[in-house]
């Protein structure tokens, strides 16, 4: 097996300055140029190409989606509507509206009792808890946000 020698910078150059200049032929720039050119105009008109395909099949898939849009659609509202379904319906949102109700005064009344602390987060060595029982009475009852506040409150 040959090993290749080792050569630096300065020595490859040498040898490629030692090599015979061989001038170009009459036109070779222009040949090379319009041969650039022509896969440079080959290669617009296959993109244009694409981008043709492209849009015609985004039409249809458009075409498409509102066909079946508009098919599904038109099936459903051909379905009469029932009354005593539409009643029913309405009876079962009030009841389910009345237990919602129940359970937030519940939750209301059970958060009432408790300790009210608010953790607000903080890192491993350090924790933040805020007891809402230190809040000032005489700022209202209600937290609103900072925006329908008169004043500027600190924080």
């Amino acid at each position: 097996m040959s090993r290749i020698p080792e050569m630096n910078d300065d020595e490859l150059g040498e040898l490629v300055r030692t090599l015979p200049v061989t001038p170009a032929r009459d036109g070779f720039t222009g040949r090379v140029l319009s041969q650039v050119d022509q896969r440079l105009a080959d290669k617009a008109d296959r993109a244009a190409v694409g981008r043709r395909w492209m849009a015609w099949a985004l039409a249809a898939g458009v075409v498409l989606a509102v066909g079946v849009s508009g098919w599904l659609s038109y099936d459903w509202l051909a379905q009469p509507a029932d009354p005593n379904r539409s009643a029913s319906r309405v009876e079962d949102l009030r009841i389910e509206y009345r237990e919602l109700q129940d359970e937030l005064g519940k939750l209301r009344e059970l958060t009432n009792r408790m300790s009210p602390m608010l953790e607000l987060g903080g890192s491993d060595e350090l924790g933040f808890v805020f007891d809402m029982r230190e809040l000032d009475p005489g700022r209202g009852s209600e937290p609103r946000p900072a925006s329908l506040r008169e004043e500027t409150e600190p924080f």
